[in-house]
Formats: structure tokens, C-alpha cells, sequence
């Protein structure tokens, strides 16, 4: 996960930068990042190169489709951009399966790539359910707080 004093400078807020003090948001930052050190392994030269670079773009799109669509302030947007970042997520696990039955992930990157792959796919799945419950024309709150599991 991403220090919150680390992943953005906290004396640099705004209503607009309220995702970036999301778990989801943070833990999907975390996900890139060991994403893009796992891939760093992989043969430039590889015909698996470009699955490698696939998976970052989808990899990165998580969290900014998260932060977009918190910027959105609509109830409805912001599902709609969860919906796409949980996409994303699933187009990222096919590509690191692919990369590990072709063996160019070892098994052991793959359980931890997809440890943390799931405790963000996890979160993204709390916040819609969450966010379903309220009304898609309910006012954006500006205190909004994460689903926090039992």
C-alpha cells in the first residue's frame, strides 16, 4: 500500500483530490507499482513485451478511472467508473495469466501480483455495492467514506 504522505503532497488538497485519500484509490496505486516492478523482468525483445505494456496501461488505468470518476460528482458517473476500472482489472488478471502459462511469470510473482490484485478488485466490489445503495441523483458528499469490510 502507498503512504498517504508519500503518494501525494497532503498540503495539496482540494474537493477535486478526494480520491487520492482512498484506500481503493491508494491500494490501486500500490498495484501498479508491483505490477511494473514484476514486468520489469520480462525480455524487452519478447513477443510477451507487449502484453507486458498492455498490463501496465491497464494497470494504471485503475486508479485513474477511480480518480475520474470520483472527480465526476455524480453518483451514477462514478459507478460507471468503477465499472471500468473493475474492466480493467479483469483484462489485467487475463494478460498475467497468459504471461504465467506461457512461462514468463513464475508462479510465485503471480501469487503475489495476484494477491494484491484481489484486495483491490475486493475494494472496487465494497465501494459499487456501496454506492448502488444510494440514489444515482443523491447529492456528491464531499464526506464520502469507503465500505469497510466486517
Amino acid at each position: 500500500m502507498i503512504s498517504r504522505e508519500a503518494g501525494h503532497d497532503l498540503n495539496r488538497q482540494n474537493s477535486n483530490r478526494g480520491y487520492s485519500k482512498l484506500d481503493v484509490w491508494n491500494d490501486a496505486i500500490g498495484l501498479f507499482r508491483h505490477l511494473h516492478t514484476m514486468l520489469a523482468t520480462i525480455d524487452a525483445g519478447s513477443l510477451h513485451r507487449t502484453a507486458a505494456v498492455e498490463m501496465l496501461a491497464a494497470g494504471i488505468s485503475v486508479p485513474a478511472y477511480i480518480a475520474e470518476g470520483y472527480c465526476r460528482r455524480s453518483v451514477g458517473e462514478y459507478l460507471y467508473y468503477l465499472r471500468l476500472g473493475l474492466a480493467s482489472l479483469s483484462g489485467l488478471r487475463t494478460r498475467a495469466i497468459g504471461l504465467r502459462e506461457t512461462g514468463m511469470l513464475a508462479d510465485a510473482a503471480f501469487n503475489c501480483f495476484d494477491e494484491e490484485h484481489f484486495r483491490v478488485e475486493n475494494e472496487i466490489l465494497a465501494l459499487i455495492q456501496a454506492m448502488e445503495a444510494r440514489k444515482p441523483d443523491d447529492p456528491w458528499a464531499e464526506d464520502f467514506r469507503e465500505p469497510r469490510e466486517p
